[in-house]
């Protein structure tokens, strides 16, 4: 099934949101980019980290937060895997851009878990921003998959998460889903990017924005509502989620009166 939308619209005419079994390895992610390139200069893609990229990340984090220098470890192994699914996909110039592209991501993660290591202190927003990178090192690889099938892509990632859950998070969500053009009206700058250039844009689907114009991390199970709301702003005709790569089937997400 697929969600429609009732405005003027601009170039990007579709929002494809991947869930997790799309990104999961070379083959998946292979079938992606066909699917994808059916509607090259249309459609805007949002992305979904791999469940074992997350349970990874959750690793890392309950290991930094108990002092267990083990964190280091799972980093290692999260860094392996993704670098295995990288390489089965992609020549050498589009490895060595894409492993420059993930290098700050990586060090971000490396000193965000350091930090928790040291203090044996967490917040909300420190464990969001471990698990958004699942999100943006997703990004980066279907970007380039995406360029090494001869398409041009650019991903779009938060820059300031602010929180992820508790009353705080439930509060921007229930703003989201009652007021949604105050959240797309955050995105006008990126829309006009996407609507002047000839790329695929990738978004990681973990985040939004706030009233106040933050990158907001909202926590798992909302990326089909982060793909509502670019959908809006936008201004795509429709959004078309692709729950699995298996057998191609498609639901609409949580409903939002636009």
């Amino acid at each position: 099934m697929m969600k429609n939308f009732n405005h003027s619209y601009s170039r990007i005419k579709k929002i494809i949101k991947l869930e997790e079994n799309w990104l999961n390895d070379s083959k998946t992610i292979k079938r992606a980019i066909w699917r994808i390139k059916a509607e090259v200069g249309t459609a805007a893609v949002v992305v979904s980290a791999p469940h074992r990229t997350t349970n990874l990340l959750l690793q890392a984090y309950h290991n930094s937060l108990s002092q267990a220098r083990s964190f280091d470890g799972v980093l290692a192994a999260l860094k392996k895997e993704q670098s295995q699914v990288a390489a089965a996909l992609l020549t050498a110039p589009h490895l060595a851009q894409l492993q420059e592209s993930w290098q700050p991501i990586f060090d971000d993660l490396q000193q965000t878990l350091q930090r928790i290591f040291l203090t044996a202190t967490t917040f909300p927003w420190l464990k969001a921003k471990i698990l958004t990178t699942g999100e943006k090192l997703a990004a980066h690889l279907l970007a380039a998959a995406l360029q090494e099938a001869g398409e041009k892509a650019k991903v779009f990632e938060a820059d300031e998460p602010v929180l992820s859950d508790g009353d705080e998070a439930e509060k921007e969500l229930a703003q989201l889903i009652s007021q949604p053009e105050k959240f797309s009206g955050r995105l006008e700058k990126i829309a006009e990017e996407i609507d002047a250039g000839d790329f695929i844009p990738v978004f990681a689907g973990f985040f939004t924005h706030s009233t106040e114009g933050k990158n907001t991390l909202l926590g798992q199970e909302t990326s089909d509502l982060k793909a509502e709301t670019l959908a809006k702003a936008l201004k795509a005709q429709s959004l078309k989620v692709i729950k699995e790569a298996k057998f191609f089937s498609y639901a609409a997400p949580t409903n939002l009166n636009f």
